[in-house]
């Protein structure tokens, strides 16, 4: 704060406090009309100061009606920005578009605010383990992007803000004597080497200097502050002499502000004494609650930290103050140093659905209601000139179409489609952190627990184990009695919130500890790609053409299943904006969805599929044995009756399945009337639309079978041949004989041997 402001805020502090402020008042009026330098002053708290000055004690009307409405406007423009800010650092229940709304003469950042919002933006910053000054920062740098013309107003209150801060400041909510007027005091500290002494360098009373060294013996009993360090302490000068207790918590925060380079932000004061109760250092009762609220409101403060034992002197009306009551200085740390976003973070699906709808506000398009479809919700898009757009937003995240010939549409869909890129890659997971202290361990279950895993399950040597799932990713979190928590699954966006309540919650705990969430994230990336991907040959080939791909093939249970799909050029094009690619790159829901979608834009003359149910595919497979072939004949089979299928249907003379084998395995199999295809087997051939869904709806047909047969066997059949495999094929044997297995598995599988090998 420069030294013209300063002493204006000096001076209508005085006069706040004066009896006989005449003086004061012509010095006030001289200092900000000299010059226009009123119009220089960003600094919320000198504002409100000012307007409440300004309203108690007038000048001519007549000659300065101008300056004052100039005045008036600015605190009005001035207060909005500090709300918006407040609500961004707080996490207000006010959504946050309400607020920008507020704004003067700024229409459009509630709808800059909005795709702030959907976009995941802000949430992305909130959630970061920065201080608040640097979390503003990011917040402004991305509004000021959004919406230009009111990047001066943000700038300007931004740098007001920060003249105000500094380390080791925090502000004090006391109580003057004899008229008990509330007022908020800036107190500082400064930590220098030393033997721990206390040195204040303001007139205080005894009572307020033992507030001050109780502060100092709270903090350095839970390792926030060495022994080590003398303390220089001050407070911003007043008429009164200062005393009482309540100043302990707000010097306690100081000296954390010092010794651990935290700055607070400046829209939170303190108020509440520390004291030994049951050998404990707790946050005790003070006296004044409502006229220390009453002055915290007049100062532009938003956030009030006091005892949870002056909950009942609150009085009723506390409208714009956030009041955040605690019992000892762990739980006031964790609330303000902590993210407190622990609501779990909104789905894939979410997100578009409000980004949506904040990028069509914005452009005055009109978004219908949602219409229920398999898997998902669909909504047509109207803008005022102009055919309609039909978006469908799947239960998985994913929505088609991807791209559209429009420019005005292909906005919104180039804003939906990057939601499909987490900030945080997905990868393989398992990670261990030793939590044994009690306290520390119940903490960051409460936080899990908020995150509302989707399954809880109760395992042996665990206190809990809590699986979350979003889309592709699953993570489970494990805390085992030896005090192992376990951290396991393929995950990326999990992942990092999962971080984001261990290690702050550790760090805070243990202050001496380092832990950095950057570290683990980093070293999770350089794991992710690390093998080189096979670059697949390159080959044109003509349209229309027919692709074919199998599902099943390795998978103990469940049949066989091939399917082809025929596509012109317009086929294709619907399939590459649907954003069809290969199934083993999908999800099962996600494949589903796809499979749906593929249904409607290719009918039947345009796809086919042939399942080969176990109990058929084990007896063609001992033929096979019998005739002295192997597997890739019954496969070459299926891929030829999909092509000739589709044949009867459309013409073509191009097919196109991935290699399991030389070329003539298939064409060996095709009828006489279909050998004159030209067919092409390439490695990685699902790069290819047709053949890519052509695996979807091969995938998608054998996860409805394998659900089928699960219901039929009273057991659910696992995919894969993992151990589960196993363990369900010997349940299965248990109850129904082990002539029965045929019907439901592949048994040529080595996981047959391993079934009956104890049986």
């Amino acid at each position: 704060m420069n030294t013209q402001l300063s002493a204006i805020a000096g001076k209508l502090n005085a006069y706040r406090l004066s009896q006989k402020p005449t003086q004061i008042i012509k010095e006030v009026y001289k200092g900000i009309f000299q010059a226009d330098f009123y119009k220089s002053i960003w600094d919320e708290p000198v504002l409100l100061a000012l307007q409440e000055f300004v309203d108690r004690d007038p000048p001519n009307q007549e000659v300065y009606s101008a300056e004052l409405a100039f005045i008036k406007n600015r605190t009005a423009q001035v207060v909005a920005i500090n709300d918006l800010f407040a609500a961004f650092l707080f996490l207000t229940r006010e959504d946050l578009t309400t607020v920008g709304a507020r704004i003067p003469d700024q229409p459009k950042a509630s709808q800059a605010l909005a795709l702030l919002q959907a976009n995941g933006c802000l949430d992305k910053i909130r959630r970061s383990s920065s201080q608040p000054r640097e979390k503003l920062a990011a917040f402004v740098d991305e509004l000021r992007k959004q919406v230009p013309s009111i990047s001066e107003m943000l700038t300007s209150c931004f740098d007001a803000l920060c003249a105000r801060q500094e380390l080791g400041t925090v502000k004090c909510l006391l109580i003057t004597q004899p008229h008990r007027t509330g007022v908020v005091l800036p107190v500082r500290t400064m930590l220098q080497p030393g033997s721990g002494e206390v040195k204040t360098v303001v007139t205080t009373q005894e009572t307020f200097l033992s507030a001050v060294v109780r502060a100092r013996g709270a903090l350095q009993s839970r390792g926030w502050l060495g022994t080590d360090q003398d303390i220089i302490f001050s407070a911003d000068q007043t008429d009164a002499t200062y005393s009482g207790s309540s100043i302990t918590v707000g010097a306690a925060m100081a000296m954390y502000s010092s010794g651990r380079k935290w700055q607070f932000d400046p829209y939170t004061a303190f108020t509440g004494d520390i004291d030994i109760r049951d050998n404990q250092w707790r946050i005790l009762r003070v006296e004044g609650i409502p006229e220390k609220l009453s002055a915290a409101r007049h100062a532009g403060i938003r956030r009030v930290v006091l005892p949870r034992q002056n909950q009942t002197d609150v009085p009723p009306d506390c409208t714009g103050l956030q009041l955040v009551l605690v019992d000892d200085i762990k739980e006031l740390l964790s609330n303000l140093t902590l993210s407190q976003d622990a609501a779990p973070a909104d789905t894939v699906q979410q997100r578009k659905i409000a980004l949506m709808h904040a990028h069509c506000s914005a452009q005055g398009s009109q978004v219908s209601a949602a219409r229920s479809i398999q898997n998902g919700l669909q909504f047509a898009i109207t803008p005022a000139i102009d055919d309609e757009l039909t978006i469908s937003i799947y239960n998985t995240g994913a929505h088609t179409p991807k791209q559209h010939q429009k420019s005005q549409f292909n906005k919104l869909l180039a804003l939906l489609n990057g939601c499909d890129a987490p900030d945080t890659p997905l990868q393989s997971v398992q990670k261990t952190f030793n939590i044994k202290n009690t306290e520390l361990r119940e903490q960051i279950k409460r936080q899990f627990e908020a995150l509302r895993p989707s399954e809880i399950r109760t395992e042996q040597y665990c206190d809990y184990s809590f699986t979350y799932e979003n889309g592709k990713e699953k993570l489970v979190v494990k805390q085992y009695t030896s005090g192992k928590l376990q951290l396991q699954g393929y995950a990326g966006p999990l992942y990092r919130h999962a971080l984001e309540i261990i290690i702050p919650q550790y760090n805070l705990h243990f202050p001496t500890a380092t832990l950095n969430i950057a570290d683990y994230l980093s070293s999770a990336k350089q794991e992710v790609n690390t093998k080189p991907k096979e670059a697949a040959p390159e080959v044109a080939i003509a349209l229309p053409h027919i692709g074919t791909d199998e599902s099943g093939k390795g998978d103990y249970f469940g049949p066989l299943v091939i399917a082809g799909v025929w596509v012109d050029e317009s086929l294709q094009n619907s399939l590459a904006q649907l954003g069809v690619r290969d199934s083993k790159e999908l999800s099962d829901r996600r494949c589903q969805e796809l499979a749906s979608a593929i249904r409607e834009i290719c009918p039947g003359k345009y796809q086919v599929v042939i399942e080969i149910s176990p109990e058929k595919y084990n007896q063609l497979h001992e033929q096979l044995l019998r005739e002295k072939r192997n597997l890739n004949h019954l496969l070459a089979w299926g891929h030829a009756r999909a092509i000739e299928s589709l044949l009867t249907r459309q013409e073509c003379k191009q097919a196109i399945a991935d290699q399991f084998g030389d070329e003539k395995y298939i064409t060996s199999k095709l009828m006489e009337k279909s050998r004159a295809i030209n067919l092409l087997q390439t490695p990685k051939a699902e790069r290819f639309i047709a053949v890519a869904a052509a695996s979807i709806l091969a995938r998608d047909h054998f996860l409805n079978r394998l659900s089928q047969l699960s219901k039929e066997a009273g057991f659910n059949l696992p995919k894969g041949a993992s151990p589960e495999a196993i363990t369900t094929a010997r349940q299965i044997i248990q109850k129904h004989g082990a002539d029965v297995l045929r019907k439901y598995a592949k048994l040529h599988f080595k996981t047959t041997a391993s079934v009956l090998a104890q049986q």
